[in-house]
């Protein structure tokens, strides 16, 4: 396969997705997406999504840690226990795929880490008074 090829894989991957401009983002931050076949562009994506994981964890218990609005507070202390689990999610995801088991992958993903995301997305679209403010470490 050539380059162009698989750039187009890129795109035919992401357009599958929900997110089309994130997934494409993720897979154009690693060199390697342009050459990979497509077990590589989802331990690429894996990757990813267990960098972010981490991101939200880290700044979820910062803000945590230093907010002085309860209300905030008590959100946050539903998410943030939940993210801490979600890396592990994503990790065990990757070890299946690298054993090749893409379905057992995505069950992990699809079942156990994104609905720890979207519950706390939907944690705070039900308490809409109550805001986040951007966490500036």
């Amino acid at each position: 396969m050539t380059i162009n090829n698989m750039s187009c894989n890129v795109c035919n991957v992401c357009n599958k997705t929900p997110d089309p401009v994130l997934c494409k983002t993720c897979l154009d931050s690693d060199l390697k997406s342009a050459t990979t076949d497509i077990w590589g562009l989802a331990t690429i994506s894996i990757s990813c999504g267990t960098r972010d994981a981490d991101n939200l964890y880290n700044d979820t218990d910062d803000i945590y840690e230093s907010t002085k609005d309860v209300a905030l507070h008590n959100l946050l202390d539903e998410c943030w226990w939940r993210f801490m689990i979600a890396p592990d999610n994503i990790d065990a995801a990757a070890q299946i795929l690298h054993e090749k088991r893409s379905d057992g992958a995505k069950q992990l993903i699809t079942e156990y880490a994104i609905p720890i995301i979207t519950f706390c997305s939907d944690l705070f679209k039900k308490n809409p008074a109550v805001v986040i403010f951007r966490f500036k470490g």
